[in-house]
């Protein structure tokens, strides 16, 4: 099942609802696309959320701007399907989308509350989220050591 989530926030949001993004694509079987709105999906981010296992593709919506408020908005990007695209994503239409930017004030912590938001959305019960469990791993190849220019910039 092919399943594009979505999420407007900033860092620390974005990577409070990748635990959900995960419980999702266990559902789904296999791993889910992630649009972010422009302001926030930069390339350094979006490169290091690829490489969650559960993670396929990360997209920043150039039509997506959200404004600064809290919660931010839109929380939603205003269209899923360009006209003069195939979609937001390789193989588009999404069986599902999920939206996880909040659109009113958190009931609860935050990560619990996109989680529970999601499994609405998503119709029925989701994988329970597992914050025990690190969901960013990089691996680290000897072959292919860090640079830096992965980024657009060297450490050296």
């Amino acid at each position: 099942m092919k399943v594009l989530c979505s999420m407007p926030g900033k860092t620390g949001d974005i990577l409070w609802s990748l635990p959900t993004c995960r419980a999702i694509a266990d559902a789904a079987e296999e791993p889910v696309d992630l649009l972010l709105s422009h302001q926030y999906g930069n390339v350094s981010l979006r490169k290091l959320i690829e490489g969650a296992p559960y993670i396929s593709q990360t997209y920043a919506d150039p039509l997506w701007s959200v404004q600064d408020t809290a919660p931010l908005s839109p929380s939603r990007p205003r269209e899923m399907i360009r006209p003069d695209s195939q979609g937001i994503g390789p193989g588009a239409p999404y069986d599902k989308t999920i939206h996880l930017g909040y659109e009113t004030w958190p009931l609860s912590l935050l990560p619990a509350d996109i989680y529970v938001r999601a499994t609405a959305s998503w119709g029925s019960p989701l994988p329970e989220i597992d914050l025990d469990t690190p969901w960013l791993l990089q691996p680290v190849s000897p072959e292919e050591p860090f640079t830096g220019d992965e980024f657009g910039q060297s450490v050296y």
